[in-house]
């Protein structure tokens, strides 16, 4: 199902992301549902996909059931940030070596095979993930901190080996997920407000053992699963096109507001929300600037607009989920939630990326684009979350940067409003 999207719905949408973006703190209502084995699955096959740091090579995998060809019964669907013919390469030797799992392949053996190609393909990411933790550790060791703590510091310190072998780092990292440490760590996160660098800490060693987890659930589910033991192939989608927005100095606050409410309706406001309008002036001329960036399409969204658009397609299972190597932004998850697909919800940090766009499947003569319906419900999304924000009687959080992979759970009361705003 498309939508034709004016430019002043473009418009529009822009600049009300915008200003969700200032109202709604990043990193609030993160959501971590439990995953079935075939979801995991899917996540760790993009998570092997993945290689650098910033999100540019970010993977998105379904998997469609061609059980009526005879052929390749399963096709492999991949989208990325970047670089996706390289990811379609590695996606392709990687499934034929899974595939040895059904018959006499040694586990052991295929899971350092593996590794090491994974970790060649990932080395400068696993550089700067290794450098990084250093640095955060040796900043933690400045500060005023408990006997205990210290002691702990010491050992985290050693837990990496010093070596160049980062097969040995990220296995020494995965060993961290099953150490007392991993709960010491996580103590002092619990009792103290300030401890972002505990946060870090957690996080990055994290990071370095993703890769031998996501390795070792591969070799034990995937002998299980006998519907992978069939032909497949593997198709990357063409390199998405994204809407075209530059985020101008020249925008005027007041303009933008005044398509959110009209100057007579404020006037009847009660008086906090008047105070958080013309705040919300000041904090826009304050925040908004020139932006090079370009728009970008992320590989979940792209990949369900793009097998939405194929005449028959059907998933294995009929399990409606998304794989992705990372957690999907604030926009990603409701595009996703709002999608005529129907999609299972997946996890997110729900951080707001103010060049996020949709696919744009086709460009019309008057200057508007065909993309899914779900971007104008997006759109009204935003502005209905904007208002409910902004007149709600509690106070506006201050913004802040959350890390992109979590797993904590939160609430999701905001998909729950969504989907009832959507029906």
């Amino acid at each position: 199902m498309t939508a034709i999207v004016s430019p002043d719905s473009v418009r529009l949408f822009y600049e009300r992301l915008f200003v969700w973006s200032i109202v709604r703190p990043n990193g609030e209502d993160r959501s971590d549902p439990r995953r079935s084995q075939w979801q995991r699955c899917l996540d760790s096959l993009s998570l092997l996909c993945d290689t650098q740091i910033g999100g540019k090579t970010v993977s998105a995998i379904v998997v469609q059931d061609r059980s009526d060809n005879s052929t390749d019964q399963l096709c492999y669907w991949i989208a990325c940030n970047g670089h996706t013919r390289i990811a379609d390469d590695f996606l392709r030797w990687l499934l034929k070596e899974l595939h040895t799992l059904h018959s006499a392949g040694d586990p052991d053996q295929l899971r350092e095979h593996i590794l090491r190609q994974v970790v060649q393909r990932c080395k400068v990411r696993i550089k700067n993930y290794s450098r990084t933790l250093g640095s955060i550790i040796k900043d933690l060791s400045m500060q005023v901190l408990s006997e205990e703590e210290s002691s702990l510091l010491v050992r985290l310190g050693i837990l990496l080996p010093r070596t160049e072998d980062l097969v040995e780092i990220c296995n020494a990292a995965f060993g961290f997920r099953y150490d007392d440490m991993n709960q010491e760590v996580k103590s002092i996160i619990a009792a103290k407000p300030d401890a972002k660098l505990w946060r870090k800490i957690r996080h990055y060693l994290g990071r370095l053992g993703a890769w031998p987890r996501a390795i070792n659930f591969m070799i034990q589910y995937w002998p299980t699963d006998a519907r992978l033991n069939k032909p497949f192939t593997v198709q990357a989608i063409p390199a998405p096109t994204a809407l075209t927005w530059v985020y101008s100095k020249s925008l005027d606050p007041t303009t933008v507001l005044q398509k959110i409410w009209s100057i007579d309706n404020l006037e009847r406001e009660p008086a906090h929300v008047r105070e958080r309008y013309y705040q919300l002036e000041q904090n826009i001329l304050q925040s908004i600037g020139e932006s090079n960036t370009p728009t970008r399409v992320h590989a979940e969204s792209a990949l369900v607009d793009y097998i939405a658009q194929l005449e028959t397609f059907r998933f294995l299972g009929d399990e409606r989920y998304v794989g992705v190597s990372k957690p999907s932004c604030y926009c990603c998850n409701m595009y996703l939630a709002l999608h005529p697909l129907r999609l299972v919800p997946r996890k997110s940090h729900n951080n707001i990326y103010i060049k996020w766009s949709p696919l744009v499947l086709e460009t019309l003569e008057d200057g508007g684009v065909a993309v899914t319906a779900a971007f104008n419900w997006l759109s009204e999304s935003l502005l209905a979350n904007i208002l409910q924000a902004v007149s709600s009687p509690d106070d506006l959080e201050e913004s802040m940067s959350c890390l992109d992979s979590t797993t904590e759970l939160t609430s999701s009361h905001w998909l729950a409003s969504i989907l009832e705003y959507q029906s």
